[in-house]
């Protein structure tokens, strides 16, 4: 055991989580300014620093995608996500709610959200109340209000105490028929 050795390799740690943040930090900016290609880079760069949050890293690129109103390429990426993760219902309902929060109107977009939803809730046991909340946005997005209400009422009274609020918010809101704001403005939230 090597004391210096350790410290060392605690402060590349902390240097390397630091360019993540400063690279997503960037990245936020210019998606805010419509900077796509450089959103783009910076992504890249994240991506290098941590190869195994590839996932967290697609997610914000669909998210430029949709940004630019590229639905195909979106489409294309989420399909993607999902076709090589199959098994892994977590991770088609990260990619579906990372599409939900962006709130597109698109049909082809919201169609692949919806497949990739299908895929998850058939790997699943029983209804899971994150997935039903994600169910419930896409389908208010496809302006099918009644359902959304619906599946939102689910998702809240199986929610545990931490998500409550937030689905309750998300419930209240579809009734008045608005599109509640996700507190994730960029990617979905989850580094």
């Amino acid at each position: 055991f090597d004391p210096k050795k350790r410290a060392l390799a605690r402060e590349a740690a902390v240097a390397k989580d630091e360019a993540w943040e400063t690279h997503n930090e960037l990245g936020k900016a210019a998606w805010k300014a419509k900077q796509w290609d450089k959103a783009m880079s910076e992504i890249d760069e994240m991506e290098k620093l941590f190869p195994h949050r590839r996932i967290a890293a697609e997610c914000l690129r669909l998210t430029v995608f949709i940004g630019q109103n590229d639905f195909d390429a979106a489409s294309k990426l989420a399909l993607q996500l999902s076709n090589d993760n199959r098994d892994d219902p977590f991770l088609q309902n990260r990619v579906a709610r990372t599409i939900a929060n962006r709130s597109p109107t698109n049909s082809v977009i919201l169609n692949t959200a919806n497949l990739l939803m299908e895929r998850a809730t058939a790997l699943l046991k029983g209804p899971e109340p994150p997935f039903l909340h994600t169910q419930a946005r896409l389908a208010f997005l496809q302006g099918k209000k009644e359902k959304a209400i619906q599946l939102a009422t689910q998702a809240l009274n199986l929610a545990d105490p931490t998500t409550k609020d937030e689905y309750a918010l998300t419930l209240e809101s579809f009734k008045q028929g608005k599109q509640s704001q996700p507190e994730h403005l960029h990617g979905d939230g989850e580094h």
